[in-house]
């Protein structure tokens, strides 16, 4: 009987976590460019599991923090015209203690300096005296990784040291305390785009223990051995 209950449940877990038409289509799109398999099939997941929190749900928003802050590593897909443009985005300062361009911690605490994994959605914007341009507030979704988010003044918005320029003087972007940062040249075209109840998912890579919580590996592992990717 116990083993047929646990049959039981591993089944209603995995017919839960099925992907869609839709779902399938996403992540074969991404998959041909390039983005991590996990990290792809976690943001699909919790977008699945989480559809009333989402307004604006023409876009899918996925950062990959594995990746060094000299690559582009924002993606923004277009769910109706299946397009994918790409940005070069910052971490947070004590994300990167080596100051090599790679975010190796991360962090929910106020005052950390660090940038926050998980689920957000994107919210509204506000005047930024200190970058003198309109940045956009985000609301983290991920409990233990990104929910202090609005305490911490985490948003998105833009600044010099997010200039693509930079990589040529010292080999990576600058560093926030934090935001995701953009090059000033695109930032306010990305939050036209992106304002009001857009999904971001911040990762790392194919290292779900990072971003995802225990409750939510417990139940995607079943769907990433469907996948074969771990």
């Amino acid at each position: 009987m116990k083993l047929i209950l646990v049959m039981l449940i591993v089944f209603q877990s995995a017919l839960a976590l099925a992907f869609t038409d839709e779902e399938q289509m996403i992540y074969e799109d991404l998959l041909e460019n390039g983005l991590d398999p996990v990290l792809v099939a976690s943001t699909l997941l919790w977008r699945g599991e989480n559809q009333s929190l989402i307004p604006n749900d023409e876009l899918i928003i996925i950062v990959d923090m594995k990746s060094h802050s000299s690559k582009e590593r924002f993606f923004i897909y277009d769910i109706s015209t299946r397009m994918l443009d790409t940005f070069t985005v910052t971490h947070g300062v004590n994300s990167d203690p080596n100051k090599d361009g790679y975010a190796d911690v991360f962090s929910n605490t106020v005052d950390s300096l660090k940038s926050s994994l998980g689920a957000y959605t994107t919210a509204e914007t506000y005047y930024s005296n200190k970058f003198k341009s309109r940045a956009l507030k985000l609301d983290g979704h991920s409990p233990g990784l990104n929910t202090n988010v609005r305490s911490r003044y985490i948003v998105l918005h833009q600044a010099p040291y997010a200039d693509e320029s930079m990589i040529e003087e010292i080999g990576r972007l600058g560093m926030s305390e934090g935001c995701l940062v953009l090059d000033p040249d695109v930032t306010q075209t990305v939050i036209d785009i992106i304002l009001g109840g857009t999904y971001i998912f911040v990762g790392y890579g194919g290292d779900y223990n990072r971003y995802l919580t225990p409750s939510q590996r417990d139940r995607y592992k079943y769907k990433f051995r469907e996948l074969n990717i771990i």
